[in-house]
């Protein structure tokens, strides 16, 4: 028979618990968007949609992030692209994607 101590028992759920707030806490920092349009023009606005740009790539190997076209945030968590006017998520992708490499 295996007896699991009150020692045990809490070292086991202090890193289940543990565990649980950092994902948590993943899941919270990449929650933002970068979806705002209002600052673009119509023109600017129908291109994103005509590259279909998304906030979350459906192809992980693919994101914003690691495109040559990619511009580092500067203060807010949205970059940028030096292709499509508007805010961009790091793990993004649209049609202009290109591998950085």
């Amino acid at each position: 028979m295996n007896v699991v101590t009150r020692r045990e028992a809490v070292w086991r759920l202090g890193g289940a618990a543990l565990a649980l707030a950092g994902a948590a806490g993943c899941r919270k920092a990449m929650a933002f968007t970068c979806t705002d349009t209002q600052g673009l023009t119509p023109e600017e606005a129908a291109a994103r949609v005509a590259v279909e740009y998304v906030d979350r790539s459906p192809d992980t190997s693919k994101v914003c992030v690691s495109c040559q076209q990619w511009i580092p945030p500067t203060g807010d968590a949205c970059g940028g692209c030096k292709v499509l006017k508007g805010p961009a998520h790091p793990a993004g992708w649209c049609k202009l994607y290109a591998y950085r490499g």
